[in-house]
């Protein structure tokens, strides 16, 4: 069965680097958006094990995501990745009670970010 991954970010050039580092692993597929546009439909049709997103994605950012995602009873396994920009806030009061794994700091080690999802995806599997 195919790991699925869910990348959300409007930075064309954090996606390439995102599809770039997981285009060669088997049974990974990556489905990436520019913006949060139907994201919520998308996210119930792909079933993602792993979700990548920007906190402040246009239309429908990574805090209303992952409050999606926690509440929604068929991505209760889903693990979350949130993205932030090196110089933007993070809102504490907007993650509390919010399950996530993680939040990455863009620009990030590729190297890392693929070996911190690789290993999401295996907790995933159990």
């Amino acid at each position: 069965m195919d790991q699925r991954i869910l990348l959300a970010d409007n930075s064309y050039t954090i996606r390439r680097i995102v599809e770039l580092s997981f285009q060669d692993i088997e049974n990974v597929e990556l489905f990436s958006f520019e913006s949060g546009a139907n994201l919520k439909e998308k996210l119930l049709e792909i079933r993602p094990q792993v979700v990548l997103i920007d906190i402040k994605l246009p239309e429908f950012n990574g805090y209303e995501a992952c409050k999606f995602i926690n509440e929604e009873p068929s991505l209760v396994n889903t693990k979350i990745l949130l993205m932030k920009g090196g110089f933007e806030p993070i809102d504490e009061d907007l993650l509390t009670n919010l399950k996530y794994e993680d939040i990455i700091t863009k620009p990030f080690d590729s190297k890392l970010l693929e070996s911190q999802v690789t290993k999401l995806l295996k907790e995933a599997q159990t």
